[in-house]
């Protein structure tokens, strides 16, 4: 089987800023198991939440990464009245993580994280009962999220898990209950 490629080398690109740089120093360093983090669109909250999460992956650190969004509907149909299978209706709310994979790695090593389903997503609203050990989790647009909601995904997170609560409070949609 093909191991993740080494993304190590990411980490000295002259692309990278130095708030980038001290993002992967946070998210790779063991005694850290929550960040918050804000920034406004376009400044990579979600692809250096990835990367890191695929560093810790590599580092056998985690085993799975769990991608985790509010799903805030904005049309007059809700996500139920939508046709398909619930992994057809929830496959726009994880796109982003998709897009962030196909960035950093080749199309054949993300078939097989999706087909061993080492890479998931998850609606915030479905996370009562569950437990993750040993996992990354990635709480995109969390400024649509509100604290219930923020106070149950917080409380799911186990052992050797490591979480990363990204979002921008300027492009709230829940009219300031973030």
């Amino acid at each position: 089987r093909n191991k993740i490629k080494d993304l190590l080398t990411v980490y000295q690109r002259s692309d990278l800023t130095e708030n980038h740089k001290k993002f992967l120093e946070l998210s790779l360093n063991k005694d850290v198991k929550l960040m918050f983090v804000e920034g406004p669109a376009g400044s990579s909250k979600t692809y250096m939440s990835v990367y890191s999460s695929l560093l810790l992956m590599n580092q056998r650190r985690i085993s799975d990464i769990i991608f985790v969004r509010s799903i805030v509907e904005r049309s007059e149909k809700s996500i139920g009245d939508w046709p398909g299978l619930v992994s057809e209706k929830l496959s726009p709310y994880i796109q982003p993580l998709m897009d962030k994979l196909e960035e950093l790695l080749p199309k054949n090593e993300i078939e097989i994280l999706k087909k061993e389903e080492r890479i998931t997503g998850i609606p915030i609203g479905f996370l009562r009962g569950l437990n993750f050990n040993a996992k990354s989790i990635i709480a995109d647009e969390s400024q649509n999220m509100t604290m219930k909601e923020l106070t149950t995904l917080i409380t799911r997170v186990g052992q050797y898990s490591k979480i990363m609560v990204i979002g921008d409070p300027e492009q709230s949609d829940i009219n300031g209950k973030s």
